[in-house]
C-alpha cells in the first residue's frame, strides 16, 4: 500500500500547508509523481509565483528538469506535472536526500493510515 505527501513552507521554512494522499498499490516512482502533482496543484490555487521543489526522487527531478524526456508508461502525470510548473513564473525543481525529508516521509506513511484519499 501506497502514499505520498508533501509540505508548503515560506521562504524562512515556516508550515503553510500540507497534504497526504492514500495511493493504493503502485511503485515508489508513480507515489513521487502524484505527490507532486499534489503539491504543484496546490500551489497553483494558491497562485503561488515563486517555488522551490525539492523531491527525494532524483529521478522524478531530473525527469521534471529535462523537458524532453518522457516515460511513455506515465505520460499523463508528466505532463501534468510539467503543465502545472509551467503555471509557476519563477521554479526551481532539485533532488534532495530522504534524511533532509523527514516530515514529508512521515505523512507519506500517515497517508495510508487514512480512509480519505486526499486531506489538506
Amino acid at each position: 500500500m501506497a502514499s505520498g505527501g508533501g509540505i508548503l513552507r515560506n521562504e524562512v521554512g515556516g508550515w503553510i500547508r500540507a497534504f497526504i494522499r492514500k495511493i493504493g498499490i503502485t511503485t515508489s516512482f508513480v507515489v513521487e509523481l502524484w505527490a507532486l502533482r499534489d503539491g504543484l496543484s496546490m500551489c497553483v490555487d494558491m497562485r503561488i509565483l515563486a517555488l522551490e521543489v525539492e523531491l527525494d526522487a532524483k529521478v522524478v527531478a531530473d525527469l521534471m528538469n529535462n523537458t524532453t524526456s518522457l516515460n511513455a508508461d506515465f505520460a499523463a502525470i508528466v505532463a501534468d506535472c510539467r503543465q502545472l510548473l509551467s503555471q509557476i513564473p519563477l521554479v526551481k525543481v532539485s533532488h534532495c536526500y530522504r534524511e533532509a525529508n523527514r516530515c514529508v516521509d512521515a505523512l507519506a506513511r500517515l497517508g495510508c493510515t487514512t480512509s480519505l484519499n486526499v486531506m489538506f
